[in-house]
């Protein structure tokens, strides 16, 4: 997983003037409730990283049931992040297999700490008829 950035570095900004600097974690306030890109009015109050791959239809979708046993194998894990929200979205005709693991802005980086993206992904490269692993991450806001 990429390194969400963090304080300073971020690309986005807390979007109240409760708090007006990024710097997240040595404050004493609260974390802001939405973000938003610098000089926009985008804002997000989620960020949500993807894990997707292409599945096959032979030998009865096995690949397709292999993905989900370790997307089943993994759950209990990411469930252990605080605030984590997870999707499974299969497409049987783009032959989808998607995994969104969704997350308060402010708690995002629990994600990458937990650890897991990398395991899932090189087991999930091991499934015989499994191509096209990618990731991806996204910012969602309600409207």
């Amino acid at each position: 997983m990429k390194a969400v950035q963090h304080q300073d570095t971020l690309p986005y900004r807390p979007c109240c003037s409760a708090h007006p600097h990024p710097k997240l974690t040595n404050s004493h306030l609260p974390p802001p409730l939405h973000y938003c890109y610098p000089n926009t009015q985008v804002t997000f109050d989620t960020i949500a990283r993807e894990w997707r791959c292409k599945w096959a239809e032979a030998d009865e979708k096995a690949s397709l049931s292999a993905a989900q046993d370790l997307l089943s194998a993994t759950l209990p894990s990411i469930k252990a992040i605080e605030g984590a929200s997870v999707q499974r979205v299969v497409c049987g005709s783009c032959l989808d297999f998607k995994v969104v693991i969704s997350l308060p802005a402010a708690r995002f980086p629990k994600l990458e700490e937990a650890a897991l993206e990398e395991p899932f992904l090189t087991a999930l490269r091991a499934i015989p008829g499994v191509t096209d692993v990618e990731t991806q991450t996204y910012t969602l806001m309600s409207q």
